[in-house]
């Protein structure tokens, strides 16, 4: 088997298969059971949660960033990673087309409920091909 590749980002890295070539289709039956996941895209949103606001920054992401994200079509799972040197917001998605409706039609009034509590401008990376990896 070919070794996975490896792609930095922000605190951590995402795992790309090459074996899985980028648009396969079936990949949920290839990897049933091995308690990994393929997604096509994922967004890296990254920024700085100003000082004293990180309750009130994670009581409205939970209360109203998530349960927009969990309705938009494409979406699979938000992974946060948040240190005294900032924070990752890492959204993963079925599709490229779904990442970036969520990015023209919604993500501007999300980070515009979200800018009281962030300082300056968030930086967005987009990654092609994600996988996640959980417990088998």
């Amino acid at each position: 088997m070919k070794p996975l590749h490896k792609v930095q980002v922000g605190f951590g890295t995402l795992t790309t298969p090459p074996l899985l070539p980028f648009g396969f289709s079936d990949e949920d039956k290839l990897l049933k059971g091995t308690g990994r996941s393929v997604m096509r895209f994922a967004r890296n949103v990254q920024f700085h949660i100003k000082n004293g606001k990180e309750v009130e920054f994670n009581n409205l992401f939970e209360k109203e960033v998530l349960p927009v994200l969990r309705k938009q079509d494409g979406f699979q799972e938000e992974i946060t990673l948040v240190n005294p040197k900032g924070a990752q917001f890492i959204s993963l998605w079925d599709n490229q087309k779904n990442a970036q409706t969520y990015e023209t039609a919604t993500y501007p009034q999300l980070l515009a409920k979200l800018t009281p509590f962030i300082e300056g401008t968030p930086r967005v990376e987009t990654y092609e091909t994600a996988s996640s990896y959980a417990r088998a």
